[in-house]
């Protein structure tokens, strides 16, 4: 299909199939923009080792349960050939069973020095106790700023979303928001990021009297600070109120 409209600038599809082995040479679509994908059952390498999109800009992937696929290694092949280094938005839902690593998560945003919102979720681990043995706090790391080390990850970063994960380390997180809201000055190599929402937290308790303090002095400072609390088994939730 995509052969047809080789002028083609967003493309949305949910995927049951696709090739087993990538198509030679990729299919160089140089004017897609944002591509949209969700899938489940399958693997989508393959895809996304048959495309070149050095236009694009914005990327949505939606695993559903049973999806079983490393594809981040692939992405970053598509990054590095297209090469579509300006993409500025990232919008990722993990499945509970995702052969997805925070480690690959990691390497992503290293070539994407352009990005300026990235939404990592975990879809289907709103609904249990159990979220996954995802080492989330790698990806948090690999955010926080470090200009004393010259370490400036996603330079360009305004909006951040990240579901609770079960080994969340508070203080690693609550270093990363400052890291990236108390920037050096205007102009300097990380703009300051505008909004931090952490979602699906199950209880307001694990962050301490210290953590609370210095994230009511962000949204003080004038910081968009979400931070929601679970307050039912579904969809409900209460927001932590920094302002008050």
């Amino acid at each position: 299909m995509l052969k047809m409209m080789p002028r083609i600038v967003r493309f949305t599809a949910e995927l049951q199939s696709f090739l087993q082995t990538p198509l030679t040479p990729p299919l160089r679509l140089s004017e897609l923009r944002h591509l949209a994908l969700s899938y489940s059952g399958i693997g989508i390498d393959c895809l996304l080792d048959s495309l070149e999109l050095p236009s694009l800009a914005k990327l949505s992937l939606f695993e559903r349960p049973g999806a079983r696929t490393t594809w981040s290694t692939s992405l970053i092949s598509l990054i590095h050939r297209s090469p579509c280094s300006d993409i500025a938005t990232l919008d990722l839902a993990l499945s509970r069973y995702s052969g997805s690593e925070p480690l690959s998560l990691d390497g992503l945003i290293r070539v994407t020095p352009k990005l300026q919102t990235l939404d990592v979720c975990n879809e289907i681990h709103a609904f249990y106790s159990h979220r996954g043995s995802r080492d989330h706090s790698r990806l948090v790391q690999a955010l926080t700023a470090s200009p004393a080390c010259g370490t400036h990850p996603v330079p360009e970063l305004q909006t951040l979303l990240l579901d609770y994960w079960d080994d969340l380390q508070v203080q690693l997180f609550v270093d990363m928001v400052e890291s990236r809201w108390r920037v050096d000055s205007p102009g300097g190599p990380i703009k300051r990021i505008d909004c931090i929402s952490l979602r699906r937290v199950p209880d307001a308790a694990i962050f301490d009297a210290v953590a609370m303090a210095r994230m009511r002095e962000f949204v003080a400072e004038g910081l968009t600070l979400r931070v929601e609390v679970v307050a039912g088994e579904y969809h409900g939730y209460t927001l932590i109120p920094f302002d008050e």
